[in-house]
């Protein structure tokens, strides 16, 4: 491993530099949780944030551990009232609103046994929303580059007068891809967001597609599944086909380290299939630095991708 000085102080900068692989690195909870909190009251470590119960943290960590449901905090400006927080949930399109924090718990409890709240009304969540990570006390790429980011997709939104609603969000996973972000109901997982992509992202979104250059994978799907869909993305953006749909024919991972898979782009409408490839996965190593805290550590790591190896137009 290289122990020259990095040249920017930035992580996700320099993993831009490595070209370390976006595809594939979406998380794979079965559902998230966001509960909005005041920003000013976020710490380091979410669940360390002012004023959060204990007892609601051990249940979110349990709940973590014992169904893979993911919690994150989340903030919109103007939206804050003390005491009293939004909660969603996804990707059921679930939302309660003003939901006292001492009945959080009971609430989520009772969301997850399939019991209904007799004290608040559930909703359900209408147009798309994205939750962009802006966790400054985390990491110092989440702060640069994520809020200037949601400031040019609201503003972006309001002038095509698409139906977005952003949140700032704690660290979501994987510093180094910063600035990252879910949308919602796609279930899309985005990464290495900057300013000048944010205009591509909302066009796309109106018509309901990812933006493959920033395109992580898709939640709910495993991770050679979204290498090989994002793949599928990829190949209708760089052609310009329009009105393209994408499926993941078949996944078989044949040894530890290789795995092929199919991959079809037809069209939505007629399904007449534009292509249809065979691709052939390879696990590869990247040294990185993880996080801005390894920069200024000069460290970095070893990790383990999957990558695309080969792709052959198939009949």
């Amino acid at each position: 491993m290289s122990n020259s000085v990095p040249s920017t102080s930035f992580c996700s900068e320099l993993a831009k530099q490595e070209n370390e692989p976006l595809a594939g690195s979406a998380m794979t909870a079965e559902k998230y949780v966001f509960i909005s909190w005041s920003k000013k009251l976020w710490a380091r470590k979410q669940y360390d944030s002012q004023g959060f119960p204990q007892s609601l943290t051990v249940y979110l960590q349990n709940l973590q551990k014992d169904q893979r449901i993911f919690t994150r905090l989340i903030h919109q400006h103007g939206k804050d009232r003390k005491g009293y927080s939004q909660i969603f949930v996804m990707p059921d399109g679930i939302e309660y609103r003003d939901v006292a924090v001492q009945d959080i718990e009971l609430l989520l409890r009772e969301y997850f046994d399939g019991k209904p709240s007799e004290n608040y009304q559930l909703g359900k969540t209408n147009g798309t929303i994205l939750f962009c990570c802006t966790h400054g006390k985390r990491d110092r790429c989440c702060a640069k580059f994520g809020q200037l980011t949601i400031y040019e997709l609201r503003r972006l939104a309001e002038a095509r007068k698409f139906k977005l609603d952003v949140w700032e969000c704690t660290h979501i996973n994987a510093d180094r891809f910063a600035v990252n972000a879910f949308v919602f109901p796609h279930g899309y997982m985005y990464g290495g967001i900057r300013v000048e992509n944010a205009r591509e992202i909302i066009d796309l979104l109106v018509e309901g597609y990812p933006f493959p250059p920033c395109f992580r994978g898709q939640l709910g799907l495993n991770t050679l599944e979204q290498v090989t869909q994002a793949f599928g993305h990829t190949y209708w953006y760089e052609q310009g086909i329009r009105n393209a749909d994408v499926l993941v024919e078949s996944v078989d991972q044949v040894s530890v380290e290789k795995c092929r898979s199919y991959v079809v782009i037809k069209d939505k409408q007629s399904e007449e299939f534009h292509a249809r490839f065979a691709l052939t996965l390879e696990k590869t190593d990247f040294v990185t630095y993880m996080d801005c805290d390894g920069v200024d550590a000069n460290r970095k790591k070893l990790v383990s991708r999957w990558v695309i190896s080969d792709s052959t137009l198939v009949s």
